[in-house]
């Protein structure tokens, strides 16, 4: 007697199953970043209150928390709900940060490079 082999059916891949894990992803990344944004405001809120200094560093915590937030909501939130995102999400780091970190060998823009200018 000749064995058999039982082949499953090559089916399509189970959406619902990949819209689930997609909606879980969403909603932990989403309650990283809420976590985080409350965590910073909180440590604001309690220097403010009890006297404290805030300090740039401060500042710049809340500042990467809400950004984060914001990019998540306008990147991947908003498109998946077929929502229109407010513009460009907030750049990762100053924009003077930016052009100073990408522009460091420029010309001065202010001394003229045309011969005899000196």
């Amino acid at each position: 007697m000749a064995a058999s082999i039982w082949v499953k059916p090559v089916t399509k891949p189970d959406s619902n199953r990949w819209e689930r894990v997609g909606r879980d992803l969403a909603a932990q990344e989403s309650g990283r970043r809420r976590a985080d944004v409350e965590e910073e405001f909180h440590s604001l809120e309690r220097a403010l209150r009890e006297g404290d200094d805030v300090d740039a560093d401060d500042i710049e915590d809340a500042r990467h928390a809400l950004n984060a937030l914001r990019r998540l909501l306008e990147d991947q939130l908003a498109p998946l709900a077929g929502v229109e995102p407010w513009g460009s999400s907030p750049p990762s780091m100053p924009y003077g940060a930016v052009h100073e970190h990408y522009h460091s060998g420029d010309c001065d823009a202010s001394k003229s490079a045309a011969p005899g200018d000196d």
